[in-house]
């Protein structure tokens, strides 16, 4: 059997299905929304897809609003509470975490495994819970898109 990235034949992505829940779309929360959402999500109708977007990074949440009309991206990190909490932000800003990484242990890779990874700044910011945006809302989600570098957990 042939593997392909997009299959059209799949109900997510069928007009009967974009049919049956045009007046309920879809809502996927994205955590860690830096570059937006991707494959598969990116590819159903957006008219019956609602994305809430959660990244701490004011310029980049900013971008992915102007960038995606159907989509809202919320300047904040994602926790279990309403706080302060420090982003470690790395070379590579993708790899920027609330934990900062272990330089001595990943340094016994190759270069190209760590270097993206060096710690530039630290930089507070706030937290928000998925239950606190979506009440205001009035949005229930669907389904959860987890990409916070070992943070998930919380």
């Amino acid at each position: 059997m042939k593997k392909t990235a997009l299959n059209k034949n799949r109900l997510i992505f069928s007009d009967f299905f974009a049919n049956e829940i045009k007046d309920n779309p879809l809502t996927i929360i994205d955590a860690g929304g830096r570059g937006g959402i991707e494959m598969p999500w990116n590819k159903i109708n957006e008219a019956i897809l609602k994305v809430i977007g959660f990244e701490p990074d004011h310029e980049e949440c900013e971008k992915l609003n102007r960038k995606n009309t159907h989509q809202k991206y919320i300047p904040a990190i994602l926790w279990s509470e309403k706080k302060e909490m420090d982003i470690y932000v790395t070379k590579e800003p993708s790899c920027s975490s609330v934990f900062e990484p272990n330089i001595e242990l990943i340094k016994k890779y190759e270069n190209i495994n760590w270097q993206s990874k060096v710690v530039n700044k630290k930089i507070k910011y706030p937290t928000t819970t998925i239950d606190t945006e979506l009440s205001k809302m009035g949005l229930r989600a669907d389904f959860l898109k987890i990409d916070t570098h070992g943070a998930e957990l919380e």
